[in-house]
């Protein structure tokens, strides 16, 4: 049986030596990260999803993942233009609304009100009205 003293000690030693030298000085070959990636919403249109994963088929980029990154589908378009252009303008219409600094690509409000009844010290039960609106938008 080996003691804290023995072999398995400095194997330890030397694990936690190379670990915190990763840690302070980058493990080579690291990827560094250039910001927030942007990525596509996980409920879109039927209709643009279809077209954002045709885009993706004709690039033979892998469509099960999800959600798709921006990025994935702005490197597709090139080789999804040269076989279907039309495709590829109606996709960077849908992409132009993540391009700019600041976008809002959907929106929705919702509320409620209600009325006190006559002598009640609260809102009466069911007498509220609900309203709900929803928009898309885009902001560039």
């Amino acid at each position: 049986m080996l003691s804290g003293r023995g072999t398995g000690s400095t194997a330890r030693r030397a694990l936690v030596a190379i670990a915190l030298a990763g840690i302070i000085g980058g493990f080579p070959g690291r990827a560094h990260a250039d910001g927030a990636s942007a990525y596509l919403p996980l409920h879109l249109d039927p209709e643009i999803e279809r077209d954002v994963e045709r885009v993706l088929i004709l690039a033979d980029e892998p469509i099960l993942k999800r959600p798709f990154a921006v990025d994935l589908v702005e490197d597709a378009l090139p080789e999804a233009c040269r076989t279907d252009a039309p495709l590829c303008t109606r996709v960077q219409h849908y992409l132009d609304r993540y391009a700019g600094f600041a976008a809002v690509t959907e929106a929705s409000i919702t509320g409620s009100y209600g009325y006190y009844a006559a002598g009640g010290t609260g809102i009466s039960a069911g007498a509220g009205t609900t309203l709900a609106i929803a928009a898309g938008s885009s902001v560039s």
